[in-house]
């Protein structure tokens, strides 16, 4: 009598992302800028035996874990359970590698049966024919079981199943960037209010996979959280630098890896002027330049790159002695540009001021949705004028 029996091996390679709690997460300094991870990727492959008795065979497996770029990487061996899993690898993967599993299953005979001396019928037999014999409580026939493959009815030694190979998965791995302009040194950094937004995008590999951004205290945004990239703004001012944070997280083939960065929200607050700048002869009158640096609300007050931010001017006329015209325009107001972090306003009378011509006018200066710089008085005389403040904070 033969009773065929069939083994069922299988080899499984998992990928299991962690993630981190973003209350972990360090400072962003110098080369760490664009990829302070918050997760790590936990790659398993192990041998899942789908055989349930436990009587008369025991089985042995091997597994190996390989790095597509480095070779193998870990190794693991021990007995296997029937119906269960053994030679487990459990492995802290590197993103952006691919990592596959190679696994082999031994499997022997634990005990000798008798072979009956004819069958009944092909494929039945007479049990009143055979003695029966109690081995742990479970009745076993005077039978033999014949092995499919390479494993021999009569085979006490180990024997091998076969060795499976598992297709290479490629880790997931993402980094953030932030656009030039909205770096200092190495802080990333938006402005307090919409219309001066931070441009932040994400990186995933390998490409086709999916984006959720998570957005921390003080910040705003533009655009859709599940998209590669967005705009970032400030709603509240950070206190000290690196305050708030944003974060991303990768999807691909049902893997994920997580990347964040600090980010701070700076705010104008004061202005610092030159005082009585350069000033050039024109056609019927002069123009006096002044020259404004703008620093922030941080501690120690840092130079606040402005090169795309604009700032609007409006001047009103307190006194003239003569006749001139003034620019800025009494009452209209006028916007300029900061350049390499500078606003440099310009001052001019036209209209041929005689020598004892004098003027006095108010200046108020704004950026964007922001309460005005406290107001100051620019004084003009025949050949060039002067502000009264060196320094206007809001």
């Amino acid at each position: 009598m033969r009773i065929y029996t069939g083994f069922c091996l299988s080899l499984f390679l998992v990928i299991l992302c962690t993630l981190t709690p973003m209350a972990n997460a360090q400072g962003v300094y110098g080369a760490n800028i664009f990829d302070e991870d918050e997760g790590e990727c936990n790659v398993s492959v192990f041998i899942d035996v789908d055989y349930t008795d436990q009587y008369y065979y025991e089985f042995y497996g091997y597994t190996t874990l390989l790095d597509e770029d480095i070779g193998a990487v870990a190794w693991n061996e021990g007995p296997c359970s029937p119906g269960g899993t053994c030679a487990q690898i459990d492995y802290t993967g590197t993103p952006g590698h691919s990592y596959y599993g190679v696994g082999t299953l031994y499997v022997r005979m634990c005990f000798w049966v008798p072979f009956p001396p004819e069958p009944y019928e092909e494929g039945w037999y007479d049990p009143s024919d055979y003695a029966r014999y109690e081995i742990d409580g479970i009745y076993v026939l005077n039978d033999y079981l014949w092995w499919r493959g390479n494993f021999h009815y009569n085979d006490m030694e180990w024997s091998s199943l076969g060795t499976i190979y598992t297709n290479p998965v490629l880790l997931p791995s993402v980094v953030i960037q932030v656009d030039d302009l909205h770096r200092f040194v190495d802080w990333p950094w938006t402005l307090k209010g919409q219309g001066y937004n931070a441009s932040v995008w994400a990186n995933g590999t390998p490409s086709g996979g999916t984006y959720e951004w998570s957005i921390g205290p003080k910040l705003g945004y533009i655009g859709s959280l599940t998209s590669s990239s967005i705009g970032l703004y400030g709603t509240d001012a950070s206190q000290n630098w690196d305050d708030t944070w944003i974060q991303v997280r990768y999807t691909r083939n049902n893997s994920h890896k997580t990347a964040s960065i600090r980010f701070t929200v700076r705010e104008p607050v004061k202005l610092v002027t030159t005082g009585a700048g350069s000033t050039i002869t024109i056609p019927g009158g002069y123009i006096t330049y002044v020259s404004y640096t703008l620093y922030d609300q941080l501690p120690g007050q840092w130079p606040l790159q402005a090169d795309l931010m604009g700032i609007t001017e409006v001047c009103k006329t307190v006194s003239v002695s003569h006749p001139v015209v003034f620019d800025p325009i009494d009452g209209q107001p006028r916007t300029g540009q900061f350049e390499n972090s500078v606003f440099r306003d310009s001052l001019s009378v036209t209209g041929n001021p005689p020598y004892n011509f004098s003027g006095v006018r108010t200046q108020t200066l704004t950026m964007g949705g922001l309460s005005a710089f406290q107001v100051q008085t620019q004084t003009y005389t025949p050949t060039y004028a002067t502000v009264s403040l060196n320094q206007l904070v809001r």
